[in-house]
């Protein structure tokens, strides 16, 4: 699968799925935490970068600061690279309470997600992206077969990710649906 997308629904075009739809063999991305702070949206700017359409993440309006998160776990094959890529717009300047986070999760001896370190991406409470900008994270080589990607905004952060590619190899390919996937 070397150059084939291995994320469903890149760029959030079609619903999400359960937890029993996974269960029950469905691929796709879940979503946790404050799901009211998530919505799925299109543009003219995801239009002009090609995708049409891309995963929201908006402020907190209720004061908690937690946060929301979509994550999809993934078969891979141990020893053999992986790159994640993506397109990510941080419209706000948080100050101290919002953050983007891009994390590629394996699970520990006890079955709980842990982030791996060297394959989690922020951005940062007073970063703003000043439009889409390009994500990368190239040559991680998992531990486990089965590896979790995860879109976590924190507080008042207001976000849209899109494009986002998982492939086999050591470097970021142009995005493409994943096999079998089509959208009329």
């Amino acid at each position: 699968t070397g150059g084939m997308n291995l994320l469903r629904n890149s760029i959030g075009f079609a619903d999400l799925i359960t937890t029993t739809d996974y269960a029950n063999g469905k691929r796709g991305w879940i979503i946790g935490g404050q799901t009211n702070r998530f919505s799925k949206v299109g543009n003219g700017d995801l239009d002009t970068l090609g995708f049409g359409s891309g995963f929201q993440f908006l402020p907190d309006t209720d004061g908690t600061l937690t946060g929301t998160y979509i994550y999809q776990d993934v078969p891979v094959v141990l020893g053999k690279p992986y790159t994640l890529s993506w397109y990510a717009n941080k419209e706000n300047n948080s100050i101290s309470d919002g953050q983007l986070f891009i994390q590629i999760q394996e699970q520990d001896s006890v079955g709980a997600w842990v982030n791996v370190p060297s394959q989690s991406y922020v951005y940062d409470h007073a970063e703003v992206t000043d439009g889409y900008i390009e994500g990368v994270s190239e040559g991680y080589i998992p531990l486990t077969s089965l590896v979790r990607v995860r879109i976590y905004a924190y507080g008042n952060v207001n976000a849209t990710v899109t494009g986002l590619m998982f492939t086999i190899g050591d470097v970021a390919l142009q995005w493409s649906l994943a096999t079998g996937e089509s959208y009329n």
